[in-house]
């Protein structure tokens, strides 16, 4: 409006206004510290201050690092179902990733907990869980896994098919 000033405020910390202080439009940084606050707009002219108009912004960061994984460190070659999880905080989704080979999720990507199907021929490796919101991803949180197998059919079998009763050695 021609003639009007606008007098801007926030009363949270960590907030810059970038560009345009006394318009009707402000650009505006926020800091990594940032606090939740109000925003505060006066409208001036010659003749005086007009009312407020007031905003309340909540300040959110990225998701701080998952709890500790929960679930077996170790599994066997062939296991189906294994079960791992961190604690669910509300509105933080979760990556998972194994970096050995022959694990496959069956069941709970983007969630706090999955399921695992171990391959016969997987490979020990590490699972990685990302949580992250609509500011970013937080701190990962990983679980080393070793993969047990069956052992190894032995070589052949080697000595007489043939012997007599009695005979020893």
């Amino acid at each position: 409006v021609p003639g009007v000033s606008y007098a801007w405020s926030y009363d949270g910390t960590g907030v810059s206004i970038l560009s345009g202080q006394a318009t009707s439009s402000i650009s505006v940084g926020y800091a990594a510290n940032a606090t939740s606050g109000s925003w505060s707009v006066t409208p001036s002219n010659l003749y005086g201050d007009g009312a407020s108009r007031t905003l309340a912004v909540s300040v959110t960061g990225v998701p701080a690092q998952p709890s500790v994984v929960t679930g077996s460190a170790s599994v066997c070659a062939g296991d189906g179902g294994v079960g791992y999880g961190v604690t669910d905080v509300p509105g933080v989704s979760y990556a998972w990733s194994y970096d050995g080979t022959g694990a496959s999720l069956a069941a709970g990507q983007g969630t706090n907990n999955i399921a695992v199907d171990y391959a016969s021929d997987t490979t020990a490796g590490t699972w990685t869980v990302t949580p992250s919101n609509g500011c970013g991803d937080g701190a990962t949180r990983s679980l080393a896994v070793v993969v047990a197998t069956v052992p190894t059919q032995p070589s052949v079998v080697t000595g007489s098919a043939s012997v007599c009763a009695g005979d020893g050695g």
